[in-house]
């Protein structure tokens, strides 16, 4: 859970490095930081054979998708956490961000293109496709009433 946490923070600081200036404070789709709570545009869990799959839209920052992957006996096999960025200089600043933590390579983390992809399936070992559902519904709960940002 730490790993995630701290995959969560760099995703702030990534997004809170682009920033608007004077006239370009109109309403571009952007997160919806009302009241000091952060909220994605759409939130969604959908199962796909032996997949699993949350993901939650972020505006036109990034979308996050958590794909859970289970053996035919019900076992968790591979829990991987993409977050995709709309262009390249976003999915930079984050990876930077990632990367300037010295111990940054354990936490599973690989870039490809616009996406950076971390590795959680050591933190959910042992689930099942229904318990997972639960994680995946509590998360949804959770994100859909706002994330505290203050």
């Amino acid at each position: 859970m730490k790993k995630f946490l701290y995959m969560a923070m760099a995703l702030l600081v990534a997004m809170t490095s682009f920033t608007a200036c004077g006239d370009d404070d109109k309403d571009e789709g952007g997160i919806d930081i009302s009241g000091g709570v952060m909220k994605p545009s759409s939130t969604s869990i959908s199962e796909k054979g032996n997949q699993l799959i949350f993901t939650a839209v972020w505006q036109n920052l990034y979308t996050e998708t958590h794909t859970a992957t289970f053996s035919n006996s019900d076992e968790l096999t591979s829990y991987l956490l993409d977050i995709t960025y709309p262009n390249s200089s976003q999915a930079e600043a984050a990876w930077k961000s990632l990367q300037s933590d010295p111990d940054g390579s354990t936490y599973g983390l690989s870039r490809h293109g616009n996406t950076i992809t971390q590795d959680l399936t050591g933190d959910f070992q042992g689930m099942n496709m229904s318990t997972m559902k639960t994680v995946f519904e509590s998360m949804q709960a959770q994100y859909e009433k706002g994330l505290n940002v203050n």
